[in-house]
């Protein structure tokens, strides 16, 4: 990275404590560290960073994430609704995500929650209550697996999922 900043500020003849840089990193150690960040920051950036630059991200287990959660939502997409998860089958992400959330949530998005985002923070409560969602999260285990493994294991798992709609999906992808 720093290969990369230095040169551009060089060939834009840019001032010394002028650019205003961000970092982002999920894996570049944690918040007791910062000390530590800041001055790797400064290094690739060439650029002063203050003591309380350092916003840090606190992740959830599964089980802390939906904890307090009671499943108020146990609907499935069956195979006459598969279609309808396929994103090719629409023409712009909006339409895909309206058609998800009613799908899902059995909830209309307007062309307005849609657009002012809404939506968004309804959605982490809504899936918290969400059988199958719910079900994801503890066949993932918060592990990267196969798509087919994913839907082998809800399907042992008795969630109401259709096997015929699995074996569509699974052939699509």
């Amino acid at each position: 990275m720093a290969c990369l900043v230095r040169p551009l500020k060089q060939r834009l003849k840019t001032p010394k404590n002028y650019l205003c840089c961000v970092g982002t990193s999920a894996t570049l150690g944690s918040y007791r560290e910062r000390h530590r960040l800041i001055e790797y920051a400064s290094e690739i950036f060439g650029e002063p960073f203050g003591q309380d630059c350092i916003i840090p991200q606190f992740r959830l287990s599964a089980g802390e994430f939906r904890e307090k959660s009671l499943i108020s939502n146990i609907s499935v997409v069956d195979q006459k609704n598969a279609k309808a998860l396929d994103p090719e089958n629409y023409s712009n992400y909006g339409e895909y995500i309206k058609a998800q959330y009613w799908l899902w949530f059995g909830k209309k998005l307007s062309n307005d929650d849609f657009q002012n985002g809404s939506w968004c923070f309804d959605l982490p409560e809504a899936l918290k209550g969400h059988l199958f969602f719910q079900n994801l999260l503890k066949v993932l285990n918060g592990r990267i697996r196969r798509y087919e493994d994913i839907l082998d294991d809800l399907q042992r798992s008795g969630e109401p999922f259709k096997q015929s709609f699995s074996v569509d999906i699974i052939n699509r992808h």
